[in-house]
């Protein structure tokens, strides 16, 4: 069952303007909700969570801003950020964590701190060791 509507708690989308607050919605052991937002444009979806040793930033947009970004046959995009184990340290320090920090809060703090914004990009562009997938679809 699908909605227009976003889930309890979450705030929509915008492209004008990120959200004043993007917050957790729910954490599992394993995986922080970072955004679940919903607005006339699409929906965006991103997460973090752990798998083994690794960090993953999980990330999933859907709608009209998915075909202005990609051209026409496309309504849906998603991405995945994968850290390594041996990169915590280097994810940590680039997020502002201190040593010692849980990665999975760390992201958490910074995607508060920057609503709307894609940790993986700030990852990368600070030179920390990342694999990176993506696909684009209908």
């Amino acid at each position: 069952m699908t909605t227009d509507s976003p889930p309890d708690g979450a705030r929509p989308l915008s492209t004008a303007e990120p959200p004043a607050t993007v917050r957790p919605i729910h954490r599992l052991p394993n995986r922080v909700v970072l955004q679940a937002d919903v607005a006339a444009d699409g929906r965006r979806n991103m997460s973090v969570e752990r798998d083994g040793d690794d960090v993953v930033i999980r990330g999933h947009d859907l709608g009209p801003l998915v075909t202005r970004a990609w051209g026409s046959g496309t309504s849906e995009y998603e991405w995945i950020w994968r850290i390594p184990a041996a990169s915590m340290p280097a994810l940590v320090a680039a997020l502002d964590g201190q040593p010692g920090d849980d990665p999975l809060d760390v992201v958490s703090h910074w995607s508060k701190a920057h609503p709307g914004r894609d940790p993986g990009t700030v990852l990368k562009q600070a030179g920390v060791p990342h694999e990176f997938s993506n696909w684009v679809g209908d």
